[in-house]
């Protein structure tokens, strides 16, 4: 996983973020939308305990270990931990496939300045 998250840091498809993310037992994250439609973001189970999962607009789902949910963090969601242990997920966000790669500077420029919120 660790060299995974090294290769994405170069890598010319990735955009914004590569953690690692934390969900501690009894934590529930409230339903909020990301700032954009140009990326995607991607959730590699790491540490995954009973009680953990996620709904993406009308769709929920649950993380595995070793495996990734892919989706687009403009649609609202949430994420919840109600079980016993911390749930940690290597997050990663990538250019959404069909935002044309000539876009890919200027949106990572719009990013990086704030003009769209992130």
């Amino acid at each position: 996983t660790v060299a995974a998250a090294k290769h994405l840091a170069g890598s010319t498809g990735a955009c914004g973020n590569a953690i690692f993310a934390a969900l501690a037992p009894g934590t529930w994250l409230k339903p909020h939308c990301g700032p954009t439609n140009t990326r995607l973001t991607c959730h590699l189970g790491v540490e995954v305990p009973e009680g953990c999962g996620i709904r993406v607009g009308t769709e929920t789902r649950c993380w595995q270990r070793g495996k990734c949910l892919v989706f687009d963090d403009s649609w609202e969601h949430e994420v919840w931990n109600t079980g016993s242990g911390l749930r940690i997920v290597l997050l990663v966000n990538f250019w959404h496939p069909d935002l044309p790669q000539e876009l890919w500077d200027e949106t990572a420029q719009e990013l990086q300045e704030g003009f769209l919120d992130v």
